[in-house]
């Protein structure tokens, strides 16, 4: 099975390959264009029960040995590392020139007691070959649903101080 990427496009992404798979999967088994929009009600509605567990805190066991998904936090290693907010920042100097390169304004993380969180794959369990060339980017919806969750105070999830 081969899956066609854009030229300099090295992502593929779910429907990518719910559309590789699924339409192989059904030309394959002889089935038609409502079978294969089964398919994808059927992937959809599993992508979306997965992402409740791991929002509730639970940890994923993904399928074929591929290893687990989890939410993690983790304070900053150094007190003083604050990520900048670039937004705020550039708009503070196109205010104020003078100040360019000079003040930053920084992400302070108080509602969630300065933890970053972040969705982690768990590879170390895994049996894969090659492993080291896969990654897993969570979609926007699902990075702004945990945002959601650690803004209204709701973090289940595994911290290291």
């Amino acid at each position: 099975m081969e899956i066609k990427l854009e030229k300099d496009n090295y992502r593929v992404r779910t429907t990518d390959t719910l559309k590789t798979v699924g339409q192989k999967w059904a030309k394959e088994k002889g089935l038609g264009k409502e079978d294969w929009k089964l398919f994808e009600a059927i992937a959809v509605e599993v992508f979306q029960a997965m992402v409740e567990e791991l929002l509730d805190g639970e940890e994923v066991v993904l399928p074929n040995n591929l290893g687990k998904l989890h939410i993690g936090g983790n304070k900053p290693k150094d007190p003083n590392a604050k990520p900048i907010c670039w937004a705020k920042t550039k708009a503070l100097w196109r205010e104020k020139p003078e100040l360019t390169g000079k003040q930053f304004i920084y992400f302070m993380n108080f509602h969630s007691d300065q933890y970053i969180y972040r969705f982690r794959w768990a590879k170390t369990i895994s049996r894969v070959k090659f492993l080291s060339i896969y990654r897993f980017k969570p979609s926007y919806l699902w990075r702004r649903s945990l945002k959601k969750n650690v803004n209204e105070g709701y973090t289940p999830y595994n911290v290291r101080q």
